[in-house]
């Protein structure tokens, strides 16, 4: 067998990320609009993914909306010291300050 040139392997690798991008960013905006739906898993799955990548935004947002998982995961970051979160979750955005 002939050795492929190696920028034809760096290119198809290129395009195979490309697609993959691709399809991560359908199947992300596919959980946005279940989320938005209100939809449990997808809103599960959107505060885990916002976790990992540090996304305090849509944290918040998803907090704001009620979600207490998010508002776990800002806590959880906050106690952490990650940079741009507050050190308390105000009680508007947790569970118990939502059912008062």
């Amino acid at each position: 067998p002939r050795a492929e040139n190696p920028t034809v392997g760096n290119a198809r690798a290129e395009g195979a990320r490309a697609e993959g991008a691709a399809a991560g960013s359908a199947d992300l905006a596919g959980l946005r609009i279940k989320g938005a739906d209100g939809e449990p898993d997808a809103i599960a799955s959107l505060v885990e993914l916002a976790g990992v990548r540090g996304d305090l935004d849509v944290l918040r947002r998803l907090a704001a909306a009620g979600s207490p998982d998010a508002a776990d995961e800002l806590r959880r970051l906050a106690a952490a010291g990650s940079q741009g979160v507050a050190p308390e979750v105000p009680a508007e955005l947790t569970e118990k300050g939502q059912s008062e």
